[in-house]
């Protein structure tokens, strides 16, 4: 049995804050890098990530955040309890890890926008804006990529494209250390702590994730990393080690910002948090000044890059959301509704569903559809898991009214005022994959409630262990490889073992050796809700073995001689647009669903 003597807030904040420095600075060394148009080869990669790992461990070697430990007696059969569903966690993820190592991601956006992203900057050697004419090219360059960013270095280091799906994983232990690290600020005892952040692994959306390279993950890890350390400074603002923390906070909110732009909403509420009650504190007005000069500092060199690029080529610094004060457009682009596509993205028959049903509903998975519901990886009808509103909701509440009796700290509601006003500013908050880090704030509450159970807590643990392993067992049995429409949406949807796309990779292989494709414009669809300019994703494996430009549907000789003279070697064209005359005087080659292929090799 480990020794819980040895298990204490600091350890667990000193590897939460290594964890978030060599995010940050993997991020920052490769942006800069890329910049100065630097290629980032293989020994290069493995370079900037060494650099990241040391510079985390000079960062938290004398990081002090000292906490009077909190010990709680429990019973040898929860004791066991506890240790056994961790060492399950990690197995789990180990699971997870092999599975996102063997199976190609099938999702329409990470073949759309995620995969290729990362195979133009390994195609270059660096990160960079990519041809504006491809598919979908304002989502490949106008979403933040921190996430992508690692998976690049990652693959890089590795020459191994296999791995390109795994970063969600990667980020899944800052979110572990964090909700550990919020627990014990809380009050509670370490097995507690690690118990409840061992079930984060469980939940169904970073089950679902795990074989893709959607950055939902991912940006929950970040999130809840991000409250971590803002609770953190809130605890130790008057410590020697404050204006350490205060560089810590930025880095971790520069991460937030630089995986997903929704989290500027997140940051900004957190930081006015911070700020009130700094102040309520009687925190000294200069070292608040200091200490945001510092995080400011942090968040430009992390996340500065994104916005100011996105400026320069987009117009918008959110790109291509454009950015609208009391009807004044400052910057010009789409509204975030149209962009998100929200009435799309809602399912029919919940569109005139007031908010709080649409998010009832999911919380509870739509019960009678589960398990479908937790099958697809957007996580449109459920996601969160059974552990969310059966014990996470009510160990919420539970620790409200115990906060007002003195018997949970006031710190409590602090983290439960950032959450809530953080859920409230989501967009389609409704939706649990957009919503994941709601865990910062209903993990740690399960510690606390279970502390205040201690003489029932082994039938309480071991039923949420069961509940947890039983549903995480049945989501990862629907996963792997496989591929099936929203069953509430489709549920006469054919179930398929392979993206059908990879029909259209072989036939193009097997037609010659093209490595670069002139692409038309794919906006339509090839089977329902599935997208042709997915095929993108699809020719991207293995990274950066094809080059790819843009082409528009009313192709020009001149554009066609245009396209010979830099050396294209073919163009893959939509059949679903008319055929341009240039091309109708080439042989098209069928590849199926909807494409053909045109030679322009000699």
């Amino acid at each position: 049995m480990i020794d819980d003597n040895k298990l204490n807030f600091q350890t667990f904040f000193r590897l939460l804050a290594g964890l978030i420095v060599f995010f940050a600075c993997a991020q920052i060394s490769a942006i800069a890098l890329s910049l100065a148009k630097i290629a980032i080869t293989q020994y290069t990669a493995i370079g900037l990530l060494a650099i990241s790992i040391l510079a985390a461990f000079i960062f938290t070697r004398d990081l002090i955040t000292d906490l009077p430990e909190t010990h709680l007696a429990l019973p040898v059969p929860a004791r066991y309890t506890i240790w056994i569903t961790a060492g399950l966690a990690i197995l789990f993820f180990g699971t997870l890890f092999t599975a996102a190592y063997i199976c190609p991601d099938m999702t329409c956006d990470g073949n759309t926008y995620h995969i290729p992203a990362i195979s133009a900057w390994s195609q270059t050697g660096y990160i960079h804006w990519i041809d504006d004419q491809l598919p979908c090219a304002k989502f490949t360059n106008g979403y933040p990529k921190a996430a992508e960013v690692i998976s690049f270095l990652i693959t890089t280091a590795a020459d191994n494209s296999k791995l390109t799906n795994t970063f969600n994983l990667i980020f899944l232990p800052l979110a572990a250390t964090a909700i550990i690290a919020i627990a014990m600020l809380l009050g509670s005892a370490p097995p507690l702590a690690i118990f409840t952040a061992s079930l984060f692994i469980f939940v169904p959306v970073n089950i679902a994730q795990a074989f893709t390279t959607y950055i939902d993950s991912a940006f929950a890890s970040a999130v809840i990393a991000f409250i971590a350390v803002s609770m953190t400074l809130i605890h130790f603002h008057n410590k020697p080690s404050a204006l350490r923390l205060w560089l810590l906070l930025g880095l971790a909110a520069g991460l937030t910002i630089a995986i997903k732009p929704t989290g500027i909403a997140i940051v900004l509420i957190t930081f006015a948090v911070i700020f009130l009650i700094l102040l309520l504190k009687k925190s000294p007005v200069t070292s608040l000044i200091a200490g945001s000069l510092f995080a400011a500092i942090a968040i430009i060199a992390v996340a500065g890059y994104w916005y100011l690029r996105n400026y320069y080529y987009g117009a918008s610094p959110l790109y291509p959301v454009g950015i609208n004060l009391m009807g004044i457009a400052l910057f010009d682009g789409e509204s975030i509704d149209k962009v998100i596509n929200t009435t799309a993205n809602t399912p029919a028959f919940m569109r005139n569903w007031p908010d709080i049903l649409k998010t009832a509903a999911t919380w509870l998975q739509f019960f009678p559809a589960w398990p479908e519901t937790i099958r697809q990886e957007d996580s449109r009808f459920g996601g969160l898991g059974f552990i969310w509103p059966l014990a996470c909701v009510p160990a919420t509440i539970a620790c409200i009214a115990l906060t007002f009796r003195k018997f949970v700290s006031n710190s409590y509601l602090i983290l439960f005022a950032i959450v809530l006003l953080a859920f409230i500013a989501a967009p389609m908050h409704w939706w649990p994959r957009y919503t994941l880090w709601l865990y910062a704030l209903g993990l740690p509450a399960l510690t606390l409630a279970l502390s205040r159970i201690s003489k029932n807590i082994f039938p309480a643990i071991l039923l949420i262990s069961v509940i947890a392993l039983i549903e995480a067992l049945t989501c990862f049995h629907l996963q792997p490889c496989k591929f099936k429409p929203d069953p509430l949406l489709d549920p006469s949807a054919p179930f398929t073992s392979e993206l059908p796309l990879a029909s259209v990779v072989r036939k193009l292989d097997s037609a010659g050796s093209f490595r670069s494709i002139a692409l038309s414009p794919m906006q339509h669809e090839y089977c329902p809700g599935r997208w042709k300019s997915e095929i993108l994703g699809c020719l991207s494996m293995p990274l950066g073995d094809r080059k790819f430009r843009g082409i528009t549907e009313n192709l020009t000789a001149d554009e066609l001689d245009a396209l010979k003279a830099h050396r294209v070697d073919c163009i893959i064209w939509n059949c679903d647009l008319p055929i341009p005359p240039p091309l109708r005087k080439l042989s098209p080659i069928p590849l199926g669903h909807g494409f053909s292929l045109y030679s322009l090799q000699k």
